[in-house]
């Protein structure tokens, strides 16, 4: 009832991967004890709904024990993050409602939730965390890259006036190698994002990062 397959899937774990809760029920009643046994990527069945959008998931796993609603992957990034990361925003609400603490738990490169909606141009998942009590709308990660730089590199404007509407004090926070995220829109010819930019800042005027093996389950 809780042997895994080649990669450390149990029938718990896949049963939440899909949005079975009566199969979770079941399995619990005859016995299973995997309700947090995580894979060997580290993801826990709480994880696998999370990522999928399972809200009725979440809310069974919790009830039937499970303690792994801030339990991070192997690369560091925990529920809410990969909830963030996908525009769950359903997802977001219940994990802080059932007692998640990791609204602004980064992933071991430093993106927070609110780093993994800008980069994936989710603005109402960033009004979401802000709302729910994120605090990391200017936090870096770990080589000093902003949600504000990231998203001006990439073009992401509604990105930007979201972040700039919410309270993002970082328009002219520059990075590690002085350079501001008017410099980097100008770059790489993201005029749009340009214009907004020195609009923003009284002025005239693709992010690089690696989150693919977070997206493996």
């Amino acid at each position: 009832i809780d042997t895994p397959d080649e990669v450390g899937r149990t029938p718990m774990f896949m049963a939440a991967l899909h949005g079975h809760d009566p199969v979770i029920e079941t399995l619990v009643r005859l016995g299973s004890t995997s309700i947090d046994t995580p894979t060997d990527y580290g993801y826990t069945p709480m994880y696998a709904a999370a990522k999928h959008g399972h809200v009725s998931v979440i809310e069974t796993l919790v009830r039937l024990g499970s303690t792994a609603i801030d339990t991070p992957d192997k690369w560091g990034g925990t529920p809410m993050y990969i909830a963030a990361r996908n525009e769950h925003n359903p997802v977001i609400e219940t994990l802080v409602r059932l007692g998640s603490t990791a609204i602004n738990t980064p992933n071991r490169n430093g993106y927070t939730p609110i780093y993994a909606a800008v980069c994936n141009k989710h603005t109402s998942v960033i009004e979401t965390l802000v709302r729910l009590g994120s605090t990391a709308i200017d936090t870096p990660n770990d080589i000093d890259i902003t949600p504000m730089y990231a998203a001006a590199i990439e073009g992401h404007v509604s990105v930007i006036e979201t972040l700039v509407r919410l309270g993002s004090t970082a328009i002219d926070t520059p990075d590690n190698n002085g350079q501001f995220p008017i410099d980097v829109a100008r770059e790489r010819k993201a005029l749009i994002a340009l214009y907004y930019l020195g609009e923003a800042r009284n002025d005239s005027c693709s992010f690089v990062y690696n989150e693919d093996e977070a997206a493996k389950v």
